[in-house]
């Protein structure tokens, strides 16, 4: 919704700009003349532009990412004058592990995804298409909403090298086509995303979330290695010290026996 509005103030922007120009330097027809035109042509652009839904789509995500890139840094930057005034981030917090509730929403996303294949693939005719959506949409939500928490926890807590535009663009910009696809192929005959694209669509929130669980964990488990081998390795010299001093002490009690 965001890019959308920003798209239609800047062409507003742009088409009073043109008249003010053309007015105030050429003259009122002149000025008249090249608002027409103006118009004319986003007009048009437009129009071609609702008859491909896939250009429309591109244009739009093209729009959004650039969006969430420039969203991203400002909170990147938000968080570290924080830092440097020594007052970090009441949000960011251990008490909420965001990673697991995104992989308890993974699995629900995949649960309504892969219901809503079998059902208009023709596989499970019986079943509630709308069933399947409500899940989908509850896994894809949750996605969307804890992802980009958990991945500025795993930055700004546990310090991982994290670059955020790619994960969030993906799962938002995917949910919100997957609701609109969804949606109308439930209300209409003909939806403007024809399967089976609409059911692999549906799978990408729920796919980029487990990806970044799966991630997450070799990533955890690269930063506990060094700490458990050195625990290992401290336990077991622990061990071998103790079996050293049992057997330099025991012949000592058998001399004192005798």
């Amino acid at each position: 919704m965001a890019v959308i509005i920003g798209i239609a103030v800047a062409l507003g922007s742009g088409l009073i700009l043109i008249t003010l120009v053309g007015t105030l330097f050429l003259g009122i027809s002149v000025g008249q003349q090249w608002s027409h035109t103006a118009f004319t042509a986003v007009y048009e652009t437009s129009r071609d532009l609702s008859t491909n839904p896939l250009v429309l789509a591109t244009v739009l995500g093209v729009g959004y990412y650039a969006h969430v890139t420039e969203r991203e840094r400002a909170y990147k930057r938000h968080v570290e004058r924080q830092h440097r005034q020594g007052d970090p981030t009441e949000t960011i917090t251990h008490e909420r592990p965001r990673w697991q509730l995104v992989a308890g929403f993974t699995g629900i996303g995949c649960i309504g995804a892969l219901d809503w294949l079998v059902i208009h693939t023709g596989h499970f005719p019986r079943g509630s298409g709308l069933g399947a959506f409500v899940i989908w949409m509850t896994g894809a939500t949750g996605i969307a909403y804890f992802l980009r928490r958990a991945l500025h926890e795993d930055r700004d807590v546990a310090g991982f090298d994290v670059w955020s535009p790619p994960w969030v663009f993906t799962t938002r910009y995917a949910l919100s086509v997957g609701l609109i696809g969804s949606v109308h192929s439930l209300i209409a005959p003909t939806a403007p995303i024809p399967e089976p694209h609409l059911s692999l669509l549906l799978w990408i929130p729920p796919i980029t979330g487990g990806l970044y669980v799966f991630q997450r964990i070799l990533k955890r488990r690269t930063r506990w290695q060094l700490p458990t081998t050195n625990w290992l390795r401290a336990r077991f010299d622990s061990l071998s010290a103790d079996g050293r001093i049992d057997s330099e002490t025991e012949p000592d009690d058998k001399n004192k026996n005798q």
